[in-house]
């Protein structure tokens, strides 16, 4: 089962970053500065998070999967700045082939 117990955001901006310490969180991590996947792989001993949040959406998108835990889920969305609609994508069946 994947552990959830460890909270590590990764964001963008130095405010964000003070700020989701401040509320918590036990590891931040700033995905345009750091190998995101790395930093997680490297924080869960390879095993990957239960669940990535991922709102940035194209150029997170791989290292999202990629950090996850066997049978983790990716929750993404991704804005439509045309009409400021959000696009829901499920990913069903996914998982790491090990």
């Amino acid at each position: 089962t994947p552990d959830t117990t460890s909270r590590a955001p990764g964001l963008k901006g130095i405010s964000l970053l003070r700020l989701i310490r401040q509320l918590g969180a036990d590891h931040v991590i700033d995905y345009v500065q750091q190998d995101f996947p790395a930093v997680v792989a490297n924080l869960t001993s390879k095993r990957g998070v239960g669940v990535v949040f991922d709102s940035a959406g194209k150029t997170t998108f791989a290292g999202s999967l990629e950090a996850l835990a066997l049978r983790g889920h990716l929750i993404s969305n991704q804005g439509d700045e045309r009409n400021g609609h959000l696009k829901a994508t499920s990913l069903m069946g996914c998982g790491k082939i090990e």
